[in-house]
């Protein structure tokens, strides 16, 4: 009793479906594999992170405060207009962030914040200084306000991110150590994801009701919402999404040549430039699922690349997205850089990580195009602190 596949109906069998899209989801993975595997790994150089002439600590220090003053000003605005200041409130609604953002307030300070955790974790690991009460009240601050959001693996990737910038660094000196570390940190992940899970979830149920409701209501409420999700809704497996794109696609859509790939650049319509990159998760839900509740669907990887160039896109994209990966991983390895080291855990747990649920809507470019503007203006900054 699946939503979405009660929504809509099939020109062709739906089993007959279900088994080709399990054959090109297979041909899919395989040819990405092939892609990754064809191109030789690359040499394995020394870290090399940037001196105090590249990213003096005067600037560093100088530029995290203002951050980090960017970040809580956007933050506790948000909480003002949405809240009227009240913070309790305001996680309480969680579930209603995404429509209160539809009419106003802004998130774009807090990037500012996360880019600071980035750079105050590369000053503390240069300096090779343990990470004191100070380091991880901003760690705090940081996560919380992006799981203020109501964006559970947004708010996990940034933890995972910088967890990665620690890992990247450290392994160089002792790689088991490191690994012990990073098996318990993945742990204590986890149970804050299902943690958040659940209180988003509490969140929506609160919203819902508007009201106060009693304890075993809200607890009968909490599980049924968690079974929908789980297994009516589909959000674990969206079971009817590949098939009905086998079944109607091209003929209610057509094929879109490889422009959604370049739709993250939708994010960077101004008044000069407007991009207007087709989407594949919008597409499918406006012309299928409309009358499905919920947010836009994407496609999965394979059903993006079928949407942009048929079964040639399943063999060929999937295998470029294989090929892909190593060479990113390549220019890391031989490059090991701070800067390298951001863009690396970026792309690979935003978009790689993510990219078999996902479609190219939700590659990172406005957040690493913010990370690389800090970046430059620290980097000059340091150049004229140095010299002075």
């Amino acid at each position: 009793n699946n939503d979405f596949i009660n929504a809509v109906t099939y020109e062709t069998d739906f089993s007959t479906l279900l088994n080709k899209a399990s054959i090109y989801y297979l041909i899919g993975y395989i040819c990405a594999l092939i892609g990754y595997r064809i191109v030789p790994t690359g040499k394995w150089n020394t870290l090399k992170w940037e001196n105090k002439k590249q990213l003096s600590d005067g600037a560093i220090k100088t530029g995290l405060i203002l951050l980090f003053i960017i970040a809580a000003a956007n933050f506790f605005y948000n909480v003002y207009i949405f809240s009227s200041g009240n913070i309790v409130n305001y996680f309480k609604s969680m579930a209603l962030r995404s429509y209160e953002f539809e009419t106003g307030g802004t998130t774009i300070g807090y990037n500012f914040a996360y880019i600071g955790m980035y750079f105050l974790t590369f000053y503390y690991l240069r300096k090779k200084k343990s990470f004191n009460a100070g380091y991880f009240i901003l760690m705090f601050f940081s996560t919380l306000i992006l799981a203020s959001t109501g964006r559970i693996f947004q708010t996990l990737s940034f933890v995972v991110t910088v967890i990665g910038i620690w890992y990247l660094y450290t392994m160089h000196t002792s790689i088991k150590n490191c690994n012990r570390k990073v098996v318990l940190l993945g742990a204590a992940l986890f149970c804050a994801g299902l943690f958040f899970y659940v209180f988003r979830s509490f969140s929506s149920i609160v919203s819902s009701y508007q009201m106060e409701v009693s304890t075993l209501r809200t607890i009968q409420a909490l599980v049924l919402n968690l079974m929908n999700v789980a297994f009516n809704r589909g959000y674990v497996v969206n079971v009817s999404l590949m098939p009905k794109i086998l079944d109607s696609s091209i003929n209610d859509i057509g094929l879109l040549h490889g422009e959604s790939l370049f739709s993250s650049l939708n994010a960077f319509s101004t008044g000069l430039l407007n991009f207007d990159f087709p989407s594949t998760s919008v597409l499918i839900k406006q012309t299928w699922f409309s009358e499905v509740a919920g947010g836009n669907l994407p496609p999965t990887a394979v059903g993006e690349m079928y949407m942009n160039f048929g079964i040639i896109g399943i063999i060929g994209g999937m295998f470029l997205i294989g090929v892909g990966a190593k060479l990113l991983y390549n220019c890391f390895i031989r490059r090991q850089t701070f800067f390298t080291t951001i863009i690396y855990l970026k792309i690979s747990i935003d978009f790689f990580f993510v990219y078999p649920k996902n479609d190219f809507s939700n590659f990172p470019l406005m957040s690493i195009a913010f990370f690389i503007f800090v970046y430059v203006i620290a980097h000059i900054s340091s150049y004229i602190w140095e010299t002075e």
